[in-house]
Parts: C-alpha cells; structure tokens; sequence
C-alpha cells in the first residue's frame, strides 16, 4: 500500500493516481520505504508561487478542457463551414463542462466508474437539449421573422403542440443517445490517462451532444418557416453550447448526488 501525497488515502502500491482526489503519485524508488524528499510532491508549482495559493483544481480542468475543445471545435468547425466559431464553441463547452465535472465527480476508482460518469455526464448533454431547444427554434424564428416570428410560434403550438416542439424532441432524443455512447467510451478511454483523461472525456461527450441537439433543432425550425438550415443549425448549436452550460452548472448539486454510483466499486 502507498499513501496519497496530497489527500492521504491509502491506495494500492503501484498506482499512478490516486482514486480520490486525482493526484500524479510521486514515484518511488523501490527499496526505499518512503519517497525521497525531491519526489514527495509536496512542493508548491511555480504558478502557485506567483499567486500566493494553490490554483482551483476546477479552474485547471477548465483550462485543460478549453484548450482540447480550441483543438477538436476547429476540426469540426472547418466541417460546418467556420473553423474560428467551431474553436470557440468547442472550448467554451469542453472547458465549462470539465470544470463541472471536477466539482461534482468525486472519487473514480476504477474504469467502471469512469464509464459509469461519463454515461451520466454524456446523457446531460441531450437531456438538457429539452429546455434548450425550445429556445434554440424560438432565437431562430426571432431571428428571421422578428417578434412575428414568436407569433407564428405560439400559433403553431396553440394548433399542434407535438409538431411546434418536435425538433426539440428529436434534437434531445440523438443527444441523449450519442451523447451517453460517446460519455461511456470515451469515459473509458480517457481513465488511461488518470482520472482527470475521464473527466475530460465526459465533458467531451456533453460538448457533442450538446451540439448535435442543438443543430437539429435549429435545422428544424429552419424548415417550418423556410429558410436557409445551415445558418440555423449553427446558431443551434451556439445556443445549445452556451445555455446547456449555464444548466449544467445550476444542476451541479444533482449531479453531485449521484457520485455513489459512479464511486462505487463492484
């Protein structure tokens, strides 16, 4: 058994990270009965030097997940027709979805809890798709017929509800599967690379999911009313990304309350 250099926790010799808190291991020299002074990870980083105290692990998430989200949202981005907006989304959704990851995941202690989490975190992204995409067709209408638009909304739901938030439905529904396919394997790929690989991989899967809802509910709005689906779908996925994010955040004690499945060893 070795100690966790920074929260203390006993953990099976050998491991890399600790299960708890996510902490690099210091590396031991094997006939020695206690790391070295120089490998204890004790001392502060350089950047906590210059701030005076310890930087916020969330904000370190959110940094690394921003700058793979630039990375990935420009690749997809230069798909969709904007690479600059696709960096943009992509580290505003990735980051923010990885700094809520940090606050609420807790412990993982195995790769089944990486899955389990990132299942969970991938699912959020399409069912969060529900109140979104009702705001995704009411900013497209808005955007294209002015105030009439929400006129001609409100008309079509009045006559026939299902039909008004179809798109919504549809956007939510291949959100929540891609989204918990995507969060169950990329959660496992991820906790190769320690806990925070898993945590980066869930907040990876909300930032698609997120996004695929949010283009099909503004392609579909944009068919209703007839007019052009690319610029719709974009402007989908940007208000997907953004107000999934601020929900994401809102829902922090929930997702909170289900650590005891994704903590639990089998």
């Amino acid at each position: 058994m070795i100690t966790c250099a920074n929260c203390h926790k006993n953990l099976p010799a050998g491991d890399r990270f600790c299960a708890y808190c996510g902490t690099r291991q210091p590396f031991r020299l094997p006939w020695l009965g206690r790391a070295p002074a120089w490998a204890s990870g004790t001392r502060p980083s350089a950047a906590s030097w210059r701030l005076g105290r310890p930087i916020p692990r969330h904000l370190v998430m959110a940094a690394l997940g921003g700058g793979l989200g630039v990375l990935g949202g420009a690749g997809l981005g230069v798909l969709l027709g904007s690479g600059p907006l696709g960096a943009v989304l992509g580290g505003l959704g990735v980051g923010a979805a990885a700094a809520v990851a940090e606050l609420t995941a807790g412990p993982i202690p195995d790769v089944n809890g990486a899955q389990r989490f990132g299942l969970v975190v991938g699912v959020l992204g399409g069912l969060l798709a529900l109140p979104g995409g009702l705001l995704v067709v009411a900013a497209v209408m808005v955007a294209n017929q002015g105030l009439d638009g929400l006129v001609f909304l409100r008309g079509l739901m009045q006559v026939n509800f299902t039909y008004g938030v179809l798109g919504t439905l549809v956007g939510a529904a291949v959100g929540t599967v891609a989204g918990g396919l995507l969060g169950y394997y990329l959660g496992l790929g991820g906790y190769r690379l320690g806990r925070r690989g898993a945590l980066l991989g869930a907040a990876l899967a909300w930032t698609l999911a997120a996004g695929v809802a949010g283009a099909i509910a503004g392609d579909y709005a944009a068919q209703i009313i007839g007019v052009e689906r690319w610029p719709a779908a974009r402007l989908g996925v940007v208000i997907q990304i953004v107000a999934g994010g601020v929900l994401l955040y809102a829902l922090r004690p929930a997702l909170a309350r289900l650590r005891w499945w994704w903590a639990r060893k089998p």
